[in-house]
């Protein structure tokens, strides 16, 4: 008997502690996209699965993130996080999106290959360099969608875009990435 109930005990606090290491902080994208791509519908599509488009909203402390997938069906995948690491899933039908037509989504890469890696911080030192004053603690947007290039069907164009309030946080400026590189930076309303 005591056998049994150390046993049990055990599984207890290994379930415990599973579901508290599911539930960690999440700081970046990266963490983000990780937790959303072992969703199991994502992650039972496997490399058919290409991120499309990417929002989140950072306020201070909170952060939260919405990313969207598809693997070449007639459904499209999204999974949001937040910052506790907790992950909510919904299908929708693809509905009549170009993109969907225009690209080879199987010679995309893959969702990870596609995150700029401290988007936020780029977008800070481009807008520093041009003698701006970018405030990183208070509400900032960044988004990624796919398109493909205008005239040129089945070339993928990545577009970045970090919007950080400048100045008094009134007023604010979004800058863009193109493919991974610093494309262009231009004003942007902030919402309360």
């Amino acid at each position: 008997m005591k056998t049994i109930t150390h046993k049990l005990a055990t599984t207890c606090f290994a379930a415990f502690a599973m579901a508290t290491a599911a539930m960690a902080d999440v700081n970046t994208p990266k963490e983000a996209l990780d937790i959303a791509l072992k969703n199991e519908t994502i992650a039972a599509a496997g490399e058919k699965m290409k991120l499309y488009s990417m929002s989140s909203n950072y306020d201070g402390t909170r952060k939260r993130w919405s990313f969207s997938f598809y693997d070449g069906g007639d459904k499209t995948h999204s999974v949001s996080v937040d910052d506790k690491g907790k992950a909510n899933y919904y299908a929708r039908d693809k509905s009549s999106m170009r993109i969907f037509e225009d690209l080879d989504f199987s010679k995309l890469p893959a969702p990870s290959e596609v995150l700029i890696e401290d988007s936020v911080s780029k977008a800070k030192t481009a807008l520093e360099a041009l003698g701006f004053a970018p405030i990183t603690d208070k509400k900032v947007y960044v988004s990624y969608y796919l398109r493909s290039e205008m005239r040129q069907k089945d070339q993928p164009y990545h577009a970045w875009q970090v919007s950080l309030p400048t100045g008094d946080g009134k007023q604010g400026k979004m800058v863009s990435f193109k493919n991974g590189k610093l494309d262009t930076i231009m004003n942007s309303s902030i919402r309360n």
